[in-house]
């Protein structure tokens, strides 16, 4: 029969990593124990998180059951784990104490170094060898780096989706604006007579596009034409420079031959 352990121990395996932290595996009372700041650094949380959960919640843990308080006469006995008890004594958490203080952690990082930490230091029922430990902490960084890469190809996919709808957002800008201005053309030729239009009216009813420059160049050919052959031209409203000129269809025919007998 195994002697009961009273003191704290190193274990055979003296040290485990949970997903990227690496800690001294500490025995006190015959079981597995870790400190508040060994906690908060295997959480990745801001020094002094645990101590504080663990004060605030203080009548809910039962010494013996869920933690230990180190007098300072033990010092000698952790400082091979690299851990120096301070005069006033440390709090060790047990297994059970530790499910109990990080219950408000509940991210999936806290969950994946609960879930290992159970596994790869709690549960020390079965010891393992040099050869299965190295192992087990090979599996462990691979199943840690397999993670960051699905967060990463998470993360790309997001960008690609980010760049398609700018894309979409932009073509439907470019389609708004086709329609914005094939509106203009036809509420300009709402206000004219039937047989009278503007230069980009009558440029969007036989299908072809003008910029500024080409239209005012049309519309000064048809404004000549106009007043040679003693034809009215008459002015509309336009949302955009107030009132233009819209000339007579026969007028137009003649100025956009070029382009309509193409």
């Amino acid at each position: 029969m195994q002697p009961t352990q009273l003191g704290a121990t190193m274990s055979e395996s003296k040290k485990v990593t949970i997903v990227d932290t690496t800690i001294p595996i500490v025995e006190y009372q015959g079981q597995r124990v870790v400190t508040l700041d060994m906690i908060d650094k295997l959480h990745h949380r801001p020094d002094g998180t645990a101590s504080r959960n663990f004060t605030t919640n203080k009548s809910r843990f039962e010494e013996g059951k869920h933690f230990y308080l180190i007098d300072f006469s033990k010092n000698n006995e952790f400082r091979s784990f690299g851990i120096n008890i301070p005069a006033r004594g440390i709090n060790v958490i047990t297994e059970r104490g530790y499910s109990m203080l990080v219950k408000s952690f509940n991210d999936d990082f806290a969950w994946e170094v609960q879930e290992q930490l159970s596994d790869s230091y709690f549960d020390n029922s079965q010891p393992m060898s040099t050869a299965e430990f190295l192992v087990q902490q090979a599996q462990l960084m691979l199943e840690y780096d397999n993670r960051l890469k699905r967060m990463e190809q998470r993360q790309t996919s997001t960008e690609v989706m980010v760049a398609e709808t700018r894309q979409d957002v932009r073509a439907a800008h470019e389609k708004a604006n086709e329609a914005f201005e094939a509106a203009a053309a036809a509420l300009q030729h709402k206000f004219g007579k039937t047989d009278y239009f503007t230069i980009i009216a009558y440029s969007s009813v036989i299908g072809i596009q003008l910029d500024m420059k080409e239209a005012k160049l049309r519309g000064a050919q048809a404004g000549q034409l106009s007043r040679k052959l003693d034809t009215t031209i008459i002015k509309v409203p336009d949302e955009r420079f107030g009132k233009v000129n819209s000339y007579h269809e026969s007028i137009l025919k003649t100025v956009f031959s070029d382009i309509s007998n193409k």
